[in-house]
Formats: C-alpha cells, sequence, structure tokens
C-alpha cells in the first residue's frame, strides 16, 4: 500500500507498474473528465473516473484483488477508504472472479481520503472504499487499474 498526496507523487514514478498511470494524470486534466473509462495502455492499465455516494462501512465490501493495482485518486468529496493487511485476507467469504474480485472479513484499519490524495493497493491486500467521512455524501475519484 502507498498512501501520499498528489503533490508527492512523482516520487513514485520509477515503480515500473506506476510509471505510466503518473504519466498520464500529470499530462491529462482527468478532474475535467466525464465519468467512463479511458485507456491509457489497453487493458493492461486503464482509468476510471466515478463519481459515488459514500455510505456507513457496514454497506460496503472489504475486497481484495489477485491481478489489478488499484491505484485511487480522490478528485473531490470525501471517502474513508478501510485497509487490511494481505496476510488478513486469506479464505474470501465470496468471490466475483470475472471481475477480479474477493470479499473478505478483516481486521481494517482507516485513511482519510480528501481531494488530492492518493492511494495505491497491490494484489491481494484488502481495501473497504466510498465509507463515508463525516457528512461529506459522494466521492469523485480517478481509479487506474494496473494489470500484473
Amino acid at each position: 500500500m502507498i498512501y501520499d498526496t498528489v503533490e508527492n507523487m512523482g516520487v513514485y514514478r520509477d515503480i515500473p507498474a506506476l510509471t505510466k498511470c503518473i504519466a498520464y494524470f500529470e499530462t491529462h486534466d482527468v478532474a475535467q473528465f466525464e465519468i467512463g473509462r479511458y485507456p491509457v495502455d489497453g487493458e493492461d492499465t486503464y482509468l476510471l473516473i466515478d463519481d459515488n455516494p459514500t455510505a456507513d462501512a457496514s454497506e460496503k465490501k472489504l475486497e481484495t484483488h489477485k491481478t489489478y493495482i488499484d491505484f485511487f485518486i480522490t478528485l473531490g468529496g470525501e471517502e474513508k477508504v478501510g485497509y487490511a493487511k494481505r496476510s488478513d485476507c486469506v479464505e474470501p467469504k465470496d468471490a466475483l472472479p470475472e471481475v477480479d474480485a474477493y470479499f473478505f472479513d478483516a481486521p481494517e484499519q482507516y485513511f482519510e481520503m480528501k481531494k488530492g490524495m492518493f492511494l495505491i493497493v497491490f494484489p491481494g491486500e484488502g481495501h473497504r472504499t466510498k465509507v463515508r467521512n463525516g457528512d461529506v455524501p459522494t466521492v469523485r475519484r480517478a481509479v487506474f487499474k494496473i494489470l500484473v
């Protein structure tokens, strides 16, 4: 997991899996993109722009992926994201393998995601997204999906 602000994003540019995403973010005004899916490197790396309501943690699922890194950048609104260590996400309680989603019950630590912050979770690391942070009812995000 990497948790930081966009001001520091360049520090991570030399990590091979992140290079194309960081370059794309730096050269495109993704905050102005319409909600949708945008190719970065075909199906290997693509960008999702979403605008979602947030909800209580009990209404969201803790998930992992086997084949994709998730690179979340908050463009507006706020959310909390629960994070669970890979070692705590061993036996899924449910799965949707066709969309690379595996669901768990595991201890979590929560991180605030406000505008200008990013979070990168690697395969096997649990994350529960779109959890309400205080009174902020929505979050607008750029999410890079990176095939590993």
